[in-house]
């Protein structure tokens, strides 16, 4: 079963000070045997790959039965996911959840925490962990068993974990009357988490994914009531599975979960129906392989019935792909702006970064063609592409892997940022900003690498080296390089919004915490700047956006949830300090 066969670039090393307590419970879960083969999993990170694991313990059983097989559930508790555990029916001998420890304290990984399912391995008579890899990233076969018992000699990384980043939100007021609007509302069945990109919002309503059941969860303001729909089970989840694929190896992936939809980017149309991107399970039988893709369509309901209005373009003669799971709808002109993607280590593998391949982030020559969007129809043509990356990925040299795309309507005019730079472009005026957040500085004061220097007061590294010794390095070199960029961008853009008036943004920092800074549009002077609470009304922050009413008011909106419990807190902007 290929989960993907590009070299994993997630990695996870151990914190040194941590390494004798997660012995401790693994040894404890063990039992007799001399082997823990440890399955940790972030729910619904990737939901196809979770199903990998199962099939993959089955064959880990039948080389060696004696082996003990752990599922760790990463920062949750069991009883938080009844629903999703009965579904997963993961064959494992113990399942650990957070009330073991969450994993991901004693560990490290390079690209800030577990998103994917990640495969640990100890060995008892060594009193070492011996092998690590994530499943987005492994081809789960027999071969590849045989290859992790041969490398036992090799332990997992160890490292010293804790270094303090500096806090930026220090000078930041934490305002204890934030808000000046709050509504409850109990969520009806069970609800643990849903992702921030993954929620259609106005004043009136809101539209949440449910990330364990893809189920949309409708809150509706004037009745204060949630209501939950199951309109993506309209879908045949079997409508791009090759009809020559062999029933029976279908009915194993639908048991093991491999087989699934996912649903992305809700936004609401002209008449408050919704639009989705979704992923189907595309399946292909050819010459006796069986061979799995997402095929991405674009989903319309008016929360009765669903269609498929049309598959997204995920290539173009340019090479260009664009992303459905993070769009904005354009209710005037039917216009669907997405995330663009362009060139490893985004897209392909290792070998296409050869000094002559136009794949490589490293020339100076990828940067000549390189769009922030794409641009499609309704049916998910693609007609056009929009803007382009910020000098700061070109100085850097890290092409798309950082591109983080935020955008917001007004008037007739499409608004967008690429995140960590700080420099607001519109549809219409994309070669250069239409404006610079002026407190936005995206690099700490400190050298990125041993290649690269940075002068005193200087926001962008100035690289030392030329192409060509870049595309000598070894291609982990290359790889742990871009991925080390992320210690030193210290906050990116995640919403924002635009009026005639202001410009507001929510930026996300190192730190985790999420502050709202309403700028004055026409001076680019801050207004009001406030840390918005990791916890309200006794639940956590779960989303932050920037809403806006139908007199073009923008509003601070933000989530907060215990159990059942939501509470939809608002201020707007410009009021107060």
């Amino acid at each position: 079963m290929l989960a993907q066969s590009e070299k994993s670039m997630a990695q996870a090393s151990i914190c040194r000070d941590k390494l004798d307590s997660l012995i401790h419970v693994v040894e404890s879960n063990m039992g007799e045997a001399q082997i823990a083969n440890i399955w940790i999993i972030p729910p619904m990170g990737c939901p196809r790959c979770e199903g990998v694991s199962s099939l993959a313990m089955g064959m880990f059983r039948q080389q060696d039965a004696k082996e003990k097989h752990i599922v760790w559930i990463d920062r949750y508790d069991k009883e938080d996911l009844k629903t999703y555990l009965r579904e997963r029916r993961y064959p494992a001998d113990t399942i650990l959840d957070a009330k073991a420890g969450i994993i991901s304290d004693w560990m490290s990984i390079n690209i800030g925490k577990f998103q994917t399912p990640h495969y640990l391995r100890y060995n008892k008579a060594k009193r070492t962990f011996v092998y690590e890899h994530s499943l987005l990233g492994a081809n789960v076969s027999n071969e590849w068993i045989q290859e992790i018992r041969r490398e036992e000699n090799t332990p997992v990384q160890l490292i010293t974990c804790g270094a303090k980043i500096p806090n930026t939100a220090s000078a930041i007021s934490l305002d204890e009357n934030v808000f000046t609007e709050s509504i409850a509302f109990e969520i009806p069945g069970d609800i643990t988490e849903f992702s921030q990109k993954d929620i259609a919002w106005d004043r009136q309503e809101l539209c949440l994914v449910d990330n364990f059941s893809w189920d949309l969860i409708r809150c509706q303001r004037k009745e204060k009531v949630c209501s939950r729909v199951s309109i993506l089970s309209q879908l045949p989840i079997d409508t791009f599975i090759s009809s020559d694929a062999p029933e029976n190896i279908v009915k194993m992936l639908k048991k093991s979960g491999v087989i699934n939809y996912m649903a992305f980017s809700p936004k609401y149309g002209k008449n408050k129906d919704l639009y989705l991107g979704v992923s189907l399970p595309k399946i292909l039988f050819r010459d006796s392989n069986l061979s799995y893709y997402n095929e991405a369509v674009l989903v319309n309901s008016n929360w009765n019935t669903s269609i498929v209005r049309g598959c997204f373009e995920t290539d173009s003669a340019l090479g260009f792909q664009s992303s459905h799971t993070r769009f904005f709808l354009d209710r005037i002109g039917d216009n669907i702006f997405m995330k663009c993607n362009k060139g490893w280590p985004v897209i392909g593998t290792s070998s296409s970064i050869s000094p002559d391949s136009k794949n490589s982030p490293f020339r100076k020559d990828f940067y000549d063609l390189s769009p922030a969007l794409a641009v499609s129809d309704l049916s998910g043509k693609v007609y056009g592409h929009l803007g382009k990356l910020d000098e700061l990925f070109s100085k850097t040299r890290t092409g798309y892997y950082y591109s983080s795309i935020a955008g917001a309507f007004h008037r007739d005019t499409f608004y967008f940022t690429n995140g960590y730079a700080g420099q607001i472009y519109s549809q219409f005026k994309d070669k250069t900003p239409v404006f610079s957040c002026p407190d936005f500085k995206y690099f700490y004061s400190r050298s990125v690498s041993g290649d690269m220097q940075m002068p005193e007061g200087s926001e962008v590294p100035i690289l030392l080296f030329t192409d060509a010794p870049v595309l000598e390095m070894a291609p982990d070199s290359q790889l742990n390089y871009i991925v080390g960029i992320n210690e030193h961008l210290t906050k990116w853009i995640e919403e924002f919004g635009v009026n005639d008036q202001f410009i507001c943004t929510i930026t996300k920092t190192r730190n985790k915490d999420k502050i709202w800074t309403v700028y004055n549009r026409q001076s680019g002077k801050i207004v009001q700047q406030l840390k918005i609470p990791d916890y309200y009304a006794g639940g956590h922050l779960c989303s932050a956006l920037v809403g806006k009413d139908e007199l073009n008011q923008l509003y601070l909106e933000a989530l907060y949830l215990q159990g059942k419990h939501l509470e939809w807190c608002s201020r707007p902007a410009g009021i107060g300090k």
